[in-house]
């Protein structure tokens, strides 16, 4: 049956499947597939043809021009599956805008009249280089012709890059092409770079005007020409059917946390509190706009940071797993251009485009960063925008944009000299600069210490998983539907918290407040942090209010983290700069005291001083053998002192 007597027998059915809306014609594929599955297949295997001739009989029914734009395409591909065997085809494609073109003119054709007898003569322009006349008339005539008119058309290129939910391995891209009523300026919201779409088109083979390939190369390109956009931003990153509420609320109603945290890399034994701060930070606190325009961020960022071997990348990678729309990059491969945004040059226009990077892309989601000590410190620097403003800023080549990358960051990182010392400052081993380290709300150490119970419970846990499979208690798919289910929660905090947080505030500023101790207390930073992870916690709960008991959780964590890297064990007092500096502020007035003390000894003690008569002195000074040792130490690394022989010092 040819395409003519498809067409006249579904007349009717083209009538009943089509709306007309502002100059456009939508064709519902599922209607029109329920009234004719056989033209729907001659669409899907011949569009071009067929949507030129829908065209036509959609003029005669309705007695007006208008272009086709077709719905409900079930044809969807993956980005990666595409082939030869799908070029010509309809299909419809998912993915986030990697890179976006300026719009711009494109002529489409150029009409000529004959001078000898009149005739018009359509030029088709398809190359970069335009074809200015015709070669010849049907009179035979080949100069003379005169320009009639050009049909003109605004046309615009995007780059799509699939999804990071179902981009197993290296993410794909794809270049699509718009035209006419697809550049419009009512879809300036949907086409943004970062943004999630659905493409719907004709899979073709790059044009000339699109390349920069020699015409007579025998490679070619997929790439899409686009009939319909649908943003899929206001759609749930995962589907959610009723059974699925009813049995996410059913999974939640008992200690959530910890059911959620023991489906983290079950084969990994221990690290609990390591497992929990991954779920609460899938889950996130509640983004808040103040009252003076400003946005509270709801990004929870974690750093995990320790010894080689520790199970730092198998903890972040079993959590992105189970993350909707996260994605993991390495630092050695990461550059500063590519984390976040850059301009490049595109091939259609030979101009500056905005091309997003991962930063970006996991907007409303998790980014996980392995090895990110890695980077330079110029890289690093430039994270410090979006981790404080969950944005990234773009000014270059003419190009000023702000993206919003509202995106929570775990890192994982090795100490520069091998294993981790639990005498020095993180920011000491940890080769990271200090405002990053400052941004993060949670900091593990975590070091391979020996411990006869901890590693016997340990080789047990991972002897035993060789025997026995371990299947987890809900599966990744359930698992990702709890988390996209609860983001979307937004839990308020209960009037009556204030009295549970005004006292734990106040005690720990004072335990950095001793005279002399130079000691950084936290700050209003770090309750922000614990906000955050309360919220997390009662989106868990699936509860409206933020209450005591998930401020609880969130101040364990909290002191968790804060023993590690923050308090002095001995006399419990907090230094919150023996996490962000290399040279804690509450040691370097006691380490220059120690170096005066040298600087004296040393006009009595010309061939060395000995560590007894450094030890007696700064006792005077509240300072203790164990500290006077370590700031010792320090100064030696320092380069200012030299131990001469064992337990003899010298002023350099």
């Amino acid at each position: 049956m040819n395409v003519n007597t498809t067409l006249v027998e579904n007349t009717e059915n083209i009538k009943n499947s089509i709306t007309h809306e502002g100059g456009i014609f939508y064709l519902d594929m599922k209607e029109l597939a329920e009234l004719s599955s056989e033209m729907c297949d001659e669409i899907y295997d011949d569009p071009e043809e067929m949507l030129e001739r829908i065209g036509l009989e959609v003029f005669s029914i309705f007695g007006l021009n208008g272009e086709i734009r077709l719905t409900n395409v079930i044809n969807d591909k993956e980005i990666k599956k595409l082939r030869s065997k799908d070029l010509r085809k309809l299909i419809t494609v998912k993915g986030v805008i990697r890179r976006l073109t300026k719009v711009m003119p494109k002529i489409d054709l150029i009409k000529y009249s004959c001078p000898g007898c009149g005739t018009v003569i359509t030029v088709l322009q398809g190359d970069k280089k335009l074809k200015k006349l015709p070669e010849h008339c049907s009179c035979g005539r080949t100069t003379g012709f005169k320009e009639l008119s050009k049909e003109i058309n605004d046309i615009q290129e995007l780059n799509l890059e699939s999804l990071p939910e179902i981009s197993n391995g290296q993410p794909q891209q794809l270049r699509v092409l718009l035209e006419k009523e697809l550049v419009d300026v009512t879809l300036i919201s949907t086409l943004q770079p970062g943004k999630r779409i659905e493409v719907t088109g004709i899979l073709q083979e790059m044009p000339g005007f699109m390349t920069t390939r020699s015409d007579e190369s025998i490679l070619s390109e997929f790439m899409i020409k686009g009939n319909n956009i649908k943003s899929l931003e206001e759609s749930s990153e995962v589907v959610l059917s009723d059974d699925d509420i009813a049995e996410i609320k059913d999974i939640l109603h008992d200690d959530p946390l910890q059911f959620l945290a023991d489906n983290i890399a079950p084969e990994i034994h221990g690290n609990d509190e390591i497992k929990k701060a991954l779920v609460l930070q899938m889950v996130k606190g509640v983004n808040k706009k103040k009252s003076d325009g400003s946005l509270s961020r709801g990004d929870i960022h974690i750093l995990l940071a320790g010894d080689p071997g520790v199970a730092k990348s198998v903890l972040s990678k079993f959590a992105e797993k189970k993350s909707p729309g996260s994605k993991t990059i390495i630092g050695t491969r990461t550059t500063k251009a590519s984390i976040g945004a850059m301009a490049v040059k595109d091939e259609l226009t030979n101009s500056w485009a905005l091309e997003i990077g991962p930063l970006v892309q996991c907007n409303n989601s998790v980014l996980y960063f392995d090895e990110i000590d890695k980077m330079t410190k110029e890289n690093l620097n430039e994270l410090l925008e979006p981790m404080s403003s969950s944005c990234v800023t773009v000014n270059k080549a003419g190009i000023s944009a702000t993206l919003p990358a509202a995106t929570s960051l775990c890192a994982s990182a090795n100490p520069k000299r091998g294993n981790y010392d639990l005498s020095q400052p993180l920011a000491r081993q940890i080769d990271i600069p200090s405002p990053i380290l400052n941004r993060f709300d949670l900091v593990f150490v975590m070091v391979d210490k020996p411990d006869e119970e901890t590693d016997a419970a340990s080789i047990s846990h991972v002897f035993d998983s060789y025997i026995t499979e371990r299947v987890p208690d809900v599966n990744i798919d359930m698992y990702r539907k709890i988390i996209s289910y609860c983001r979307k929660l937004k839990p308020k905090l209960k009037p009556s918290l204030i009295k549970h947080i005004k006292p734990i505030y106040i005690n720990l500023r004072n335990r950095a407040n001793r005279e002399g101790s130079g000691a950084i207390p936290i700050n209003l930073r770090n309750i922000e942090a614990l906000i955050r992870l309360s919220e997390a916690h009662a989106k868990l709960r699936l509860s409206e209010w933020v209450e005591e008991e998930d401020f609880i959780v969130a101040k364990d964590l909290f002191m968790y983290c804060l023993k590690q890297v923050g308090i002095e064990d001995e006399t419990g007092m907090i230094d919150m700069s023996k996490g962000t500096e290399k040279i804690p502020t509450s040691h370097r007035g006691r380490i220059d005291k120690i170096l005066g003390i040298v600087r004296d000894l040393s006009d009595i003690y010309e061939e060395g001083i000995k560590e007894k008569e450094i030890y007696d002195i700064a006792k005077a000074y509240n300072i203790e053998k164990y500290e006077a040792t370590t700031f010792l130490n320090e100064l030696k690394r320092n380069g200012d002192i030299i131990e001469k022989t064992r337990g003899v010092w010298k002023l350099l």
